[in-house]
């Protein structure tokens, strides 16, 4: 969970590489979705729309939420406008 809030305040700071790096070490089934949603915000402020998309599909996939797999369909339409 830590790994998690860092990696979201790496990329409020607008350093999406150690994000990503910050991410990899994020384990447990559990963090899946939410950490996918975080790769694909990095991803997306890389200009990286394809890796964003594979991010946010995989966190839709796996066991999230209602709530956050709405917010990642949300995100996955926004890529297709």
């Amino acid at each position: 969970m830590i790994n998690l809030r860092l990696a979201r305040l790496q990329l409020q700071l607008k350093k999406p590489d150690e994000a990503l790096k910050t991410l990899d070490a994020v384990q447990g089934d559990g963090w899946t979705a939410m950490a996918q949603d975080v790769r694909g915000d990095a991803l997306l402020s890389k200009g990286d729309t394809a890796g964003a998309r594979a991010a946010y599909s995989k966190g839709v996939e796996s066991n999230a939420s209602q709530a956050l797999q709405a917010l990642l369909r949300m995100k996955l339409n926004n890529l297709s406008s």
